[in-house]
């Protein structure tokens, strides 16, 4: 039965009168209650971790998956490396960056109340976010915890590899780029990452079948990113000492005053003759780095306004390497 918008729609039901002998029974079970610990919280399994898009590849991210965790900053900023912006977020309405993080059982939260390491989700087999309440061995935080398991070898040899290529020409210019007669600037973007485990094997030295495991993973990634701002630059005249076309916003006279005559006592000085620095007064070291500017590429409406629209670019890395080995001294 399709409902349009705004729309009403009557169905008529008729209701039969039904046997005494039929009946409908509906029955429940009492769920136990978690007696063993106080912590409460969600747990985000590998085949999530591995399976879902994560913004930044950051495993914490997959927080979001859990009730109460709201993130708050630049999404752009969810690299490896970016403690401030993985930070800032709330657990069960706790303040932001209150929030304690732990690897393997150990606490790597700085004195800033951030991670100091965001491993790659290769190297995570689970995440368990804990908010409200919990035990002793996660406390310290007054928001909630990222309860984070690193994986670990098996008997089995595994492992795995991922790449993430971005290229310039695959990204559209941005409006304002565009608008400026700009070409896009160059923002590659290559992220890598494999990952290995399994028994730690020796030949004719060693054999760690079912006692002795290691697991290692990798990640790196190259990117640049492009930006398109507005700068303002002297112009072409201004760059040789002439400010006689100079105005300010107001539409006056952008006066230019001689530093030499300045009067000791009062302060004053004499504006230059037309608004023009002489050539005399002018050092050619200076006049030599006032040419490394370019010149305006748009309207000059008054000194000092926005004339240089400008396209660049500058890159970014990351590199971040992890290594785990277990042993089994009895079973």
């Amino acid at each position: 039965v399709e409902i349009a918008t705004q729309a009403n729609v009557v169905l008529d039901l008729t209701l039969e009168i039904g046997q005494v002998s039929e009946s409908v029974n509906v029955t429940a079970e009492t769920p136990a209650l978690q007696t063993a610990d106080a912590s409460t919280g969600q747990v985000i399994d590998n085949q999530k971790i591995t399976d879902l898009p994560i913004l930044g590849r950051n495993p914490y991210f997959t927080g979001k998956l859990a009730q109460s965790v709201v993130f708050v900053a630049n999404p752009k900023f969810a690299r490896m490396q970016d403690q401030n912006g993985n930070s800032q977020v709330s657990i069960g309405g706790g303040p932001l960056r209150t929030n304690n993080y732990l690897v393997d059982g150990i606490s790597i939260t700085d004195s800033n109340n951030r991670a100091v390491i965001v491993p790659s989700p290769e190297a995570v087999e689970e995440m368990k976010v804990q908010a409200s309440t919990y035990d002793a061995e996660v406390g310290r935080t007054g928001g909630g915890s990222f309860n984070t398991l690193l994986r670990g070898g098996t008997n089995g040899l595994h492992g795995s590899a991922v790449a993430h290529i971005r290229e310039t020409d695959w990204n559209a210019n941005s409006f304002f780029a565009n608008k400026a007669g700009q070409p896009i600037a160059a923002q590659p973007f290559l992220d890598w990452a494999f990952s290995l485990g399994g028994p730690i094997y020796i030949p004719k030295i060693y054999d760690g079948y079912n006692k002795t495991f290691f697991f290692a993973s990798d990640e790196s990634y190259r990117e640049v990113d492009g930006s398109t701002t507005t700068l303002s630059v002297p112009t072409a005249p201004e760059r040789n000492g002439n400010f006689s076309q100079s105005f300010t916003k107001a539409g006056t006279l952008q006066t230019i005053y001689d530093p030499l005559s300045t009067n000791l006592t009062t302060g004053a000085r004499t504006p230059f003759a037309n608004n023009i620095i002489p050539l005399s007064q002018l050092s050619q070291a200076g006049l030599q780095l006032a040419s490394y500017y370019p010149l305006p590429n748009a309207t000059t409406p008054y000194y000092g306004a926005p004339n240089y629209n400008f396209t660049g670019s500058y890159p970014n890395r990351g590199d971040q390497r992890i290594f785990k080995a277990d042993h089994q001294f009895t079973q």
